[in-house]
């Protein structure tokens, strides 16, 4: 079942780490796993949610223990949560409070003996408290969020390969299904991949291509035990109404079993977002990183969808009406247009800006090293070449020898003569007011982003994003 997985990814040197529920789908990986003869740990999240799951959570912890599996348990004891709508209210509201208590000790029942466990079994001393905060969506996904925490630290403090998951081809239905509804990009329609990342977690999934059915059928074989998580049936929650009453319902009224063609249809997004991604590597080799951020060319790219795919790869906190605007206004070559607070487009080119101090208001005098807002400002007798216009100071760096005098360093908010020579001359709007323009006491003005510069020789003036190197 998944002997021609683990041959081509694992790595017979390192150990992995297998998430457990107790449920179906776990419990099958696990005695594969053990049937394969594989190195790994267990690691288990009592979420709470069941009077039972703490005795459940004891059980496993046995059964690791006669295995002789290193055994990983974090608890989330949602203290505030109460059935029904509140629930929900009070977690998006965020006053959920999820601690860690593992020192109880709690009575087996009879699905515990299923596995052979103890009357009673001690747990692993407290572990520390904490909130959950930053976490937004409904429960189901919160408790995602912190399990793949949980595995993503277990695998770091412990050196594993990767987490093993249960998910299997229902799930993938079920997710595909889930997309179609949200609205999502056909790309975003793909389903699971075996290998996936979630930030450093790498996560395995080898059932994928497993149904539901195929699985219990599997385990009724071989007259394996496990838990029946009757939350899992909960309506209350997105994923058991799809499961419980969705798809089924579907599938009725279809007149057929709807879940072979969400998975062709996952396959069939999961190859364009591949075919596009390669279409995307020749182009976003033409990146221009600079300290303000990247900017790219985008002129000879003519397809809507592929300019999509590429804002996204570049700037992933859009809307989708924001998505839309930006593409349109790439094909169509318009001038100086902000998307969001970070995205510009103009005449062909994307910028996505970084986060930096604005230019004062207030005019500096220019000395022999100096800051004026992020740019780094020296003076030198030194000749060098002129290094001026908007790709340069795209580039943090611009070089400029002016004639004699006394020159302020200054914004160009109020200059409406500048501001038209920068239109003529077609200069991004996204970098008019982020580089400075020098004004001498004798009237000379001196702006850097169209290359048009001063003649004179008397000395030399270099501006840098950020601070000189030694």
């Amino acid at each position: 079942m998944i002997s021609s997985f683990i041959k081509k990814y694992l790595d017979p040197n390192r150990s992995v780490l297998l998430g457990l529920s107790g449920g179906p789908d776990s419990t099958a990986l696990l005695h594969l796993l053990l049937e394969q003869g594989i190195k790994f740990s267990i690691a288990h999240i009592d979420h709470g949610w069941r009077a039972e799951s703490a005795v459940e959570a004891a059980v496993l912890q046995s059964l690791a223990e006669k295995l002789n599996i290193p055994f990983h348990l974090r608890k989330l004891n949602l203290e505030t949560a109460i059935q029904g709508d509140k629930v929900m209210q009070d977690f998006e509201s965020g006053s959920f409070a999820m601690g860690v208590d593992h020192s109880q000790k709690v009575k087996a029942t009879p699905i515990a003996n299923d596995y052979g466990s103890k009357d009673c079994v001690n747990l692993s001393p407290s572990i520390a408290v904490f909130r959950l905060n930053g976490v937004e969506g409904n429960l189901e996904a919160a408790s995602r969020v912190e399990r793949l925490k949980f595995f993503s630290q277990l695998c770091q403090e412990n050196n594993y390969q990767a987490v093993i998951l249960g998910h299997h081809a229902d799930d993938q239905s079920e997710t595909i299904l889930k997309r179609v509804f949200e609205g999502a990009s056909l790309t975003n329609l793909r389903s699971m991949d075996f290998v996936s990342h979630y930030e450093n977690l790498v996560i395995w999934r080898p059932l994928l291509h497993i149904s539901k059915k195929a699985i219990l059928e599997w385990l009724q074989e071989r007259r394996i035990k496990f838990f029946d998580d009757y939350t899992n049936r909960d309506q209350q929650f997105l994923r058991a109404r799809m499961r419980e009453g969705i798809v089924p319902q579907l599938s009725h009224a279809f007149g057929k079993e709807i879940s072979g063609g969400l998975l062709q249809l996952g396959e069939e997004a999961r190859e364009l977002k591949l075919h596009l991604d390669e279409l995307c590597i020749p182009i976003l080799q033409k990146v221009e990183a600079g300290p303000m951020g990247l900017m790219l060319d985008l002129n000879d790219c003519s397809s809507h969808y592929l300019l999509k795919h590429l804002i996204r790869q570049l700037s992933q906190d859009l809307s989708r009406e924001q998505l839309n605007l930006a593409a349109d206004f790439l094909a169509d070559k318009a001038s100086n247009k902000q998307i969001s607070e970070h995205l510009y487009v103009d005449r062909g080119r994307l910028f996505v800006l970084k986060s930096q101090p604005l230019l004062p208001e207030t005019a500096v005098k220019l000395q022999d090293e100096i800051r004026f807002g992020p740019w780094k400002i020296k003076v030198s007798k030194d000749i060098v070449p002129n290094a001026c216009g908007w790709v340069n100071a795209w580039k943090g760096l611009l070089q400029v020898t002016l004639p004699e005098g006394d020159y302020f360093l200054s914004s160009c908010k109020q200059n409406a003569a500048l501001r038209k020579l920068w239109s003529n001359n077609k200069v991004p709007t996204v970098l008019r007011e982020r580089v400075p323009i020098l004004k001498s006491d004798s009237g000379v003005c001196c702006e850097l982003l169209t290359g048009k510069t001063p003649v004179g020789n008397a000395f030399s003036v270099t501006l840098r994003l950020g601070s000189f190197q030694k």
